[in-house]
Order: C-alpha cells, then sequence, then structure tokens
C-alpha cells in the first residue's frame, strides 16, 4: 500500500473516531488541568482526544483551527512499554510540549510565516524538517528551564530517545540497518542530548563524538529569548541540515530512493495548513504593519505557494476603467497596488463623530380610511368614524402612506479626499503614507454608511463623485501624477455644484473631463513671473469653495499633502469662508516643519495632523475640536 493511501486511510479512520468513538480517558483529564494551571490557564476550552491511530507522523498534534491536541494511542502504548517512562507523564509532556506551540513557540501565525518564510529561502526543500526542529527546540528550552514544567519533557524526551535508537516508526529497511538508523535518528538525538545539557542532568543520552562539535554549536544559540530570528534559525539550520534524513518513499519518486525533503521530529511539525483562511489573513494583516510592502509581499507568495491558496487577488497595473475619469494624458495607474493598501489599512483606523446634516428620511401619514378589522392595531383606528364605538363594517381606521422629506439627522457625513500626487509625494508603489492615509479614512467612511469621493490632483486633476464603489476609490488614490501641484478652482467650484446636484436628485454625473492642457495654461497665466517660478519648483493649491450650505456640511474635506503651499493665504481664506458649516482636516505628511506652521494658523473647526506613517491616524478623532479661546478654556465641541 502507498504512503498516500496509508494516510488517507488514517485520515478517514480519525473522522470516524471523531464524533463517537474518541476516548477521554482519567489520567488525560486530570493531566490537561495540571498542564493548563502550569501555564496559567490559557483560553483553550478544547480537551485533548486520544485516537487509536493518527495521520503521520502518529504521535501527537496540535490542531491551531480548533486549538486541539490530538494524541495517538499507539504512540502513548509505545512510550510507557518501549521508552520506559509512566503513562501519567507521558500524557502531561505531550501535552506540556503542543501547549507550548500556542503559548510560548511559535504562539501566533504572522510569526509562524515570517520564520517559516525565512527557513524556505535559506535552506529550500529542507526548511520544513529544519523549521519543525527549530520551533521545538524554541518550545521545549524554556520549559526545560522552568522549574514547574522541566521534569515532563525531560521525561518525555527521555523515553522518544530510547525509541528512536530503537527505530520505532521508522520502515524496518531502515529501523534494521545500524548505520540507516544512526542517520536516521541524528538529530532528534543530537537535540536530545542538546536537551540533557540544557537541564544540566544526566538523563541517560549518549552522543557519538562526531556529533559532539555540533552540540556545542546548539550552546550558542539562545531558544529562549526573543528577537534575532532571521540570525538564530539560519545558524540552527546551518548546523543541523546535514543531518536531515529523508525516508525511502518520501519526497522521492516512489521507487524507494531518498528524496530531498526531510523526516522531521518524532512529534511531527506545525503546518501552516493546520490555520483557517481566516486565521492567515489576519496573520497577513499583521504582517504588513510589521515588516512592509517588500517583506510582506516575500511572505504573502511564501503562504499561496505552501497552501496553494490565493490570499490577495492579483490585478494588473491598470484594471477597467476609472470611474470619474475622462482623458489620462500623464496619469500612471496602480491599480496592482489596491490589495496591499487595502490590507495595509485594514491594520489601523480612525473615529469619526456624527454630525447634524440634511437628509433624506421616510414620512409616514395618514393616507386614506378603510375597513377596520379586529387584527388591525387599535393605534390605527379612526375614532372619529364611529364615536369611539367598533361596529363591524361601519369603523375605519387609517391606511398608512410613505413620503420622502428631508430632515436634520446625525449622521457621518460623505468625505471628499483631496490628495497631493506631485512629483515631491512619495510614490505609490513605495509604501506611501499619503495613499496609506487615503485608504483608511476611504474604508473608514464606507463603513459608517457614508460615500467616498476623491480629488487626485497635481499640474492637471481629475475627480471621483462621492460613491459607494470602494473600488472606484481605490483606483483614484492609487493613481499618481508626478508633476506640479496646482488645483483649477473652477473645476473645483464644477465638482461641488454637480455633488449638490447630485444630492438634491437632479441629474447623475458619469465622467468629469480632467483638467486639460488649456486650462493649465490659463491657470498658469493668472500668476505673476515669480510665481511661475515657484510653481515649477512645488506649486500651491488654489482651494476657493463657495456652494450652498447644505453641500458643505454633507461632505467632510481631506487634504493629504506634504504641506509646501505657495499660496497659503487662499488655502487660509478657503477654510476659514467654510468653517461654520463644515469639517477640514489637513494631513501633512512627513513635513514636521510645515505641520507645525499649520497648527499655528489655528484655522476654525480645522484639523491638523502629522503623519509619518498611516499609524499615526489611530486614536485620531475626526470631527472634534477644542474651542479656540486664550481667555477661557471651554469644553471640547463637536460640529
Amino acid at each position: 500500500m502507498k504512503q498516500e493511501d496509508i494516510e488517507k486511510y488514517l485520515e478517514g479512520l480519525m473522522k470516524k473516531f471523531e464524533n463517537y468513538n474518541y476516548r477521554h480517558y482519567d489520567d488525560v483529564e486530570i493531566a490537561w488541568r495540571n498542564v493548563l494551571l502550569r501555564f496559567h490557564q490559557p483560553l483553550l476550552h478544547h480537551k485533548p482526544a486520544v485516537y487509536p491511530m493518527l495521520p503521520a507522523p502518529d504521535s501527537a498534534h496540535f490542531d491551531f483551527s480548533t486549538l486541539k491536541t490530538n494524541i495517538s494511542e499507539r504512540f502513548l502504548e509505545e512510550l510507557v512499554e518501549e521508552g520506559g517512562i509512566d503513562r501519567q507523564t507521558a500524557i502531561e509532556g505531550i501535552l506540556q510540549h503542543e501547549v507550548g506551540h500556542y503559548v510560548i513557540h511559535p504562539r501566533e501565525l504572522a510569526d509562524l510565516l515570517f520564520q517559516g518564510h525565512l527557513a524556505e529561502s535559506y535552506f529550500g526543500k529542507k526548511w520544513q524538517a529544519i523549521y519543525a526542529y527549530y520551533t521545538d527546540a524554541c518550545d521545549n528550552i524554556p520549559q526545560i528551564l522552568s522549574r514547574e514544567k522541566s521534569r515532563p519533557i525531560k521525561e518525555l524526551y527521555k523515553a522518544m530517545n530510547r525509541l528512536a535508537v530503537k527505530g520505532k516508526g521508522l520502515p524496518p529497511q531502515v529501523a534494521q540497518n545500524p548505520e540507516e538508523l544512526r542517520k536516521a535518528t541524528a538529530v532528534d538525538r543530537l537535540l536530545a542530548a542538546f536537551y540533557q545539557k540544557q537541564a544540566g542532568e544526566d538523563m541517560g543520552i549518549v552522543l557519538e563524538p562526531e556529533l559532539e562539535g555540533k552540540l556545542q554549536e546548539l550552546m550558542a544559540i539562545e531558544f529562549d529569548t526573543s528577537g534575532y530570528e532571521a540570525a538564530k534559525i539560519m545558524h540552527f539550520g546551518n548546523i543541523i541540515k546535514d543531518l536531515i534524513y529523508t525516508l525511502p518513499n518520501q519526497g522521492g519518486n516512489g521507487d524507494g530512493e531518498p528524496g530531498e525533503g526531510g523526516s522531521g521530529p518524532m512529534l511531527g511539525g506545525i503546518s501552516i495548513d493546520d490555520f483557517s483562511n481566516g486565521q492567515i489573513e489576519e496573520a497577513l494583516d499583521k504582517i504588513i504593519q510589521k515588516y512592509g510592502k517588500e517583506r510582506y509581499g516575500k511572505i504573502r507568495d511564501f503562504a499561496e505557494k505552501v497552501t496553494g491558496k490565493t490570499f490577495d487577488r492579483k490585478r494588473g497595473k491598470s484594471e477597467g476603467k476609472m470611474a470619474g475619469i475622462g482623458k489620462t494624458n500623464g496619469l500612471e495607474r496602480n491599480d496592482d497596488m489596491i490589495p496591499f493598501y487595502a490590507r495595509l489599512s485594514r491594520g489601523s483606523g480612525t473615529y469619526i463623530i456624527k454630525k447634524p446634516v440634511i437628509v433624506d428620511t421616510k414620512d409616514h401619514y395618514p393616507a386614506e380610511n378603510v375597513e377596520f378589522s379586529p387584527s388591525d392595531p387599535l393605534n390605527r383606528l379612526n375614532k372619529f368614524s364611529t364615536g369611539g364605538r367598533i361596529l363591524p363594517g361601519v369603523t375605519k381606521r387609517f391606511k398608512e402612506g410613505t413620503g420622502r422629506k428631508r430632515d436634520r439627522l446625525y449622521r457621518v457625513p460623505d468625505c471628499l479626499i483631496g490628495i497631493d500626487t506631485s512629483g515631491s509625494m512619495k510614490h505609490t508603489r513605495e509604501k506611501s503614507p499619503a495613499v496609506g492615509c487615503g485608504f483608511t479614512l476611504a474604508r473608514n467612511y464606507h463603513a459608517n454608511g457614508a460615500k467616498i469621493g476623491v480629488l487626485n490632483f497635481s499640474t492637471e486633476s481629475f475627480m471621483v463623485f462621492p460613491t459607494r464603489e470602494l473600488d472606484d476609490v481605490y483606483k483614484a488614490l492609487c493613481a499618481y501624477w508626478g508633476g506640479g501641484t496646482i488645483l483649477d478652482t473652477e473645476k473645483l467650484r464644477h465638482y461641488f455644484e454637480q455633488y449638490r446636484l447630485m444630492e438634491m436628485g437632479k441629474m447623475r454625473v458619469k465622467d468629469l473631463e480632467l483638467s486639460t492642457e488649456e486650462d493649465y495654461k490659463r491657470l498658469i497665466e493668472r500668476l505673476s513671473p515669480s510665481e511661475r517660478k515657484m510653481f515649477e519648483q512645488k506649486a500651491g493649491i488654489s482651494i476657493k469653495l463657495k456652494e450652498t450650505k447644505e453641500a458643505y456640511e454633507k461632505l467632510d474635506t481631506h487634504i493629504i499633502t506634504d504641506g509646501e503651499i505657495y499660496n497659503m493665504p487662499e488655502v487660509i481664506g478657503y477654510f476659514n469662508s467654510i468653517a461654520g458649516i463644515a469639517r477640514n482636516v489637513v494631513y501633512v505628511v512627513n513635513n514636521p516643519k510645515q505641520a507645525k506652521a499649520w497648527e499655528k494658523l489655528h484655522l476654525p473647526n480645522t484639523q491638523v495632523l502629522d503623519v509619518g506613517d498611516i499609524s499615526d491616524l489611530q486614536g485620531f478623532v475626526i470631527g472634534r475640536i477644542k474651542k479656540i479661546n486664550p481667555a477661557r478654556q471651554g469644553l471640547e465641541w463637536t460640529l
């Protein structure tokens, strides 16, 4: 019978016993309570399960998707009968080791993915065996050095060492050949001797002289401390890689010859397949925050390679149509970066305070009188129809009609994100804090039921009207111009007028044309010669919006820029003109000097945030402004 057929049979056998015949022994219950107490009661609600047999390596296994430990009865009996350990200690040792993977190492899937990716990049096809031994060492050493936990782990590895030298669990052609048996158990015996040396006591483990040098090298690695994982994995792997043994019919071509993988430890390693898709997605969210774009991409590719699943939808650089855009001369689209920034933004957020805005609501009213039925609610009864009495066939009730009315209610307003993509801003493909900030704002407003618009500006500009189509917003935020910075006031006025008409239901806007080269020349002609020269370096934003109060009330304005605005007086005038009805936020990216300059202006109802990284948005509250009155210290208030 082939190895694949055996594993399928064992998996089927395990499922057969899962619902009605797995066994909870009294000694397992006692051992479980002891182990939980030693680990200070971790949140593991599933009790261990003992099965007659388990899929390879048929010993014990911690399932991270269910947080349950599975133990093979055959392996337990082997430990007691051949390993010379009492049953209670064997169970406690197994449970401590398996729970240690949850509590000590790797503990988090994000760390497992990062370290597994390192091992795979360093050691190729041997990475699984090497990383399995490494994570076992990181799990066991802190326990061996602990007074409370050391005894069960030491006794377990003494017993497993006895099984190893007897060739238990190995094919007959290996177990009955002394030389092959020595090679096949070299890493297990080396690590058992390492645990013996760390424990500082004789565990009866004898190591051949040629492995003593490797034992001394292992002593130089600090498995009980965190940090320097890349160096530790490389050092550990280089020590044992030439000892990794491949069993016949494992990793080869099924002809009995060794392949290129590795047999791994007796207790088995941790597989990424043990984790659910949701757990892997959460781990990737943590990884993108901790390690950045380039490393995240490599770890994601590693996870997809190991699991055979896709975790970020692959997109082309220019995929589909960009809503709200006509001509795209000089515009660089970066749609393939959307999955990266979408995941990056999930690890950050900001709080948005609701404000009273005019919205369309349902208006219920009594439309007509119809015959009253005993099953109708009494509050619909027309008490004037029969003088307060209920007369069958005569008494009437009000039939409710539904209309629409405009009312002022507390809502999260719609959002306009103005993002500067001039040449002085970091490119979208370089983990731009500006784009990350835009994605975070868009995601938060969208989650609160609001619509999001985008104003992407440089020497030219394009606009996306407020929409619930988040993908259209993301495409606009990822696009990049790379020129100077100017914003056509006429276009901006047009934008707000169209938005107002859309809200009033008078029209639907499809595409908005980009500012043309002629538009741009017309704008430049308005500047003086000195201003034109300044513009070539870093031109300013001219934002003077003056539209209806209602349109401004319903739209929070966010400007993301590096703050180098030439015509600042005009910008200040704009913020002052709408301060009574609109909320404005200016995000100054990677320019603390300009952020302080903006803060000193004390613009009413305008928040200024110095953004160096997307994480700076954490704890930021949109809509909470302090009154600016040097004479008195008032409470915070909200528009």
